[in-house]
């Protein structure tokens, strides 16, 4: 179900960034094309639900994403500020070994700048990494939001070109034919990366389009034939080794059609009737914990560095156990301010569970 998922995605980059795992193979990176996807589907259904239900969708749709994300996120920025401040130097940890000023920590706070902290664009208050050092992905999740009213102001065709510009900077993104760091058009950055987002918008806009230009099973075929063209066409001249991640980026890509029987049923009520009440619990209580945990693990691993080498065998578990307990605690916190922020919305979550 779709919180085991999205819990063991934000697992995934957890294992990913802790310095004594050695991956040759950065799961991590395939996990944050799943969370693109996923948000794409989601948001979807969620910016539908407002202009159905509210009279400003526009303003209650980015009020309810603020109380949904920030809380958990200015938490930790600013935990994690002062016990960086206070800490001593962690080995395999360099992105947190560095000064933080309170410039940095304001631009850290709001959130949106972080993701500029790839060349070609830069924030020099951000530099050299957010403080969050996963927050530049969730920055570039909040800019899809901003764009996200915008398309649904377009036609499934012009989505489609939208699409089509995208993928093609995917392509440009393996082939050398830019200047520009691979890792920023292809990864990074929302120009590269909206294909992905689409994707899921797609998705969840042939479920619920009487008469869509492209159906659900058109859709899951073109895109799979597309990334295996390029495979095909493009693996003998791409730049791998010089982009080594963009290969999880294109396995991730086809490995995404995965997801879909997932996410239709975690936005289905009818079935959600159907499962067993504990299921639906424990589902819901992993996919809580995905958020927190993919934002705390960094500043666990430092705290858990300050005892012991991250290299040591049990230095992993320690740091698992303290994420998986901090990320409890601010799940349960969220849990809390989700009534109030559903409350003022006016109507229920997608998932909540219908009554008999």
């Amino acid at each position: 179900m779709l919180g085991h998922i999205r819990f063991f995605l934000a697992l995934a980059v957890m294992l990913s960034h802790y310095p004594g795992a050695q991956l040759k193979f950065n799961i991590g990176v395939m996990a944050v094309i799943g969370f693109y996807t996923i948000s794409g589907y989601l948001m979807h259904k969620s910016y539908q639900r407002f202009q159905q239900r509210s009279a400003t969708p526009l303003r209650a749709f980015y009020i309810d994403r603020a109380f949904k994300l920030l809380p958990i996120y200015l938490i930790l920025v600013l935990s994690s500020f002062a016990i960086v401040n206070l800490g001593q130097p962690v080995a395999g940890l360099q992105v947190l070994n560095q000064p933080w000023e309170l410039d940095r920590l304001f631009f850290n706070l709001a959130l949106l700048p972080v993701n500029y902290v790839f060349d070609p664009f830069t924030l020099q208050s951000v530099l050299p990494h957010p403080i969050i050092p996963p927050a530049w992905s969730l920055a570039t999740e909040f800019h899809y939001y901003l764009l996200l009213p915008l398309l649904f102001l377009l036609p499934q065709p012009a989505l489609i070109a939208i699409f089509s510009i995208s993928f093609l900077l995917q392509l440009i993104s393996v082939s050398g034919w830019t200047h520009w760091p691979a890792d920023s058009l292809g990864y990074r950055y929302l120009p590269g990366v909206l294909l992905f987002f689409l994707f899921g918008h797609l998705l969840a806009n042939t479920t619920q389009s009487t008469r869509p230009t492209i159906t659900k099973n058109r859709l899951l075929f073109l895109w799979l034939a597309i990334w295996l063209a390029a495979w095909i066409g493009f693996g003998p001249v791409a730049t791998w080794g010089q982009v080594a991640w963009q290969q999880e980026v294109w396995i991730a890509a086809l490995l995404l059609p995965l997801l879909h029987p997932f996410l239709k049923k975690a936005t289905n009520r009818r079935w959600q009737h159907t499962q067993p009440p504990n299921r639906l619990k424990t589902d819901r209580f992993l996919g809580n914990l995905a958020y927190p945990l993919f934002l705390s693990h960094f500043v666990c691993f430092y705290a858990t560095g300050q005892f012991l080498p991250l290299t040591s065998p049990g230095a992993w578990w320690a740091g698992l156990v303290m994420a998986l307990l901090l990320s409890t605690l601010l799940a349960r916190m969220q849990t809390t301010l989700d009534r109030y922020r559903i409350h003022y919305r006016g109507f229920q979550s997608l998932r909540t569970r219908p009554t008999p």
